[in-house]
């Protein structure tokens, strides 16, 4: 059963804040772990490198905007956003147009791993409303070039 603290800390939101940055850094982490290896060629750093940016740049792009190319997901001007106007949901217009809104990430991203539906179909509307955006702003971040 566990003590009062426990329980109060292992809420729904708190379960689903912590699996959904789990996801987020696991996502990237695999790449991290890869590039450790002793026998990494070049070649595959890059090809690497450039699967990881397609995968989380299309995790909060638009349904439109999204595509398997790197080189038309790289000129998406990511690089251009300050950290602390990110942190602010403060987005240059042209970049602005291409994210996708909070709704369209928890259902056509988040809510595709069978991991998460459950945990997402628990979370209250006001953690949801926290923990979505900061998601979203984590990986803008991630995708600063």
């Amino acid at each position: 059963m566990g003590t009062k603290l426990k329980n109060q800390y292992f809420t729904d939101d708190n379960k689903g804040s912590l699996q959904i940055f789990l996801l987020l850094i696991t996502n990237i982490n695999m790449y991290n772990e890869s590039f450790q290896r002793d026998n990494l060629f070049y070649n595959e750093v890059l090809d690497q490198i450039k699967q990881c940016y397609v995968i989380m740049a299309n995790s909060i792009l638009k349904q439109e905007e999204k595509t398997m190319d790197f080189t038309k997901l790289f000129q998406i001007p990511f690089e251009l956003q300050k950290d602390e106007d990110i942190l602010k949901n403060e987005f240059a217009e042209n970049l602005s147009k291409c994210l996708a809104s909070d709704s369209e990430f928890e259902t056509s991203y988040l809510a595709s791993y069978d991991s998460l539906k459950d945990v997402l179909s628990k979370m209250s509307l006001d953690a949801k409303k926290e923990m979505i955006p900061a998601s979203m702003k984590f990986v803008c971040i991630c995708l600063k070039k």
